[in-house]
């Protein structure tokens, strides 16, 4: 009776071990305060490659980005922390808007959810859900982002 007993002592406190050894879900790498980076992507219709050089300086507040269009405009957009962000071409037609949101925090995916790993453009990744409309893609080995995709549309933006 005892070696019974035994046995399944040893097995319950194996099977409590094992779910409590669990390890808790990965996040998301927090961004450096100042990069530069270049970002390459293909547009809807995978007809074209869009360029967007992106300077990034969370601590002096500020975000520059240009974009190139393939056989297109180039678009240039800053933006503040403050909440003010701005898109304008300087070539003959001049548009310019004024958008809402400003530049991303470093931490923009705190609280995101975390889907699990898939495999990115040959990457295998660690996936999160952003406010519930972004997916996050970061690659598991080095923890650098590899693409984010708005979740209602087929497009990706990759990094």
């Amino acid at each position: 009776m005892a070696p019974l007993i035994l046995y399944f002592l040893i097995l319950f406190t194996t099977s409590i071990t094992s779910s409590s050894a669990r390890l808790a879900d990965p996040t998301p790498t927090t961004w450096p305060e100042q990069f530069h980076s270049t970002i390459i992507w293909q547009s809807e219709n995978k007809t074209q490659l869009d360029t967007l050089e992106l300077w990034y300086d969370w601590t002096n507040g500020v975000s520059m980005s240009i974009v190139q269009r393939q056989l297109g405009k180039l678009l240039y957009g800053p933006e503040w922390s403050n909440g003010t962000s701005f898109r304008f071409t300087v070539d003959s037609s001049k548009e310019c808007s004024v958008l809402q949101g400003g530049m991303v925090r470093p931490d923009w995916f705190r609280g995101a959810k975390y889907v699990g790993q898939v495999y990115m453009d040959d990457f295998l990744c660690n996936a999160w859900i952003v406010d519930g409309f972004m997916m996050y893609y970061e690659e598991v080995a080095y923890k650098r982002p590899v693409a984010c995709r708005a979740v209602h549309e087929p497009s990706r933006t990759e990094f």
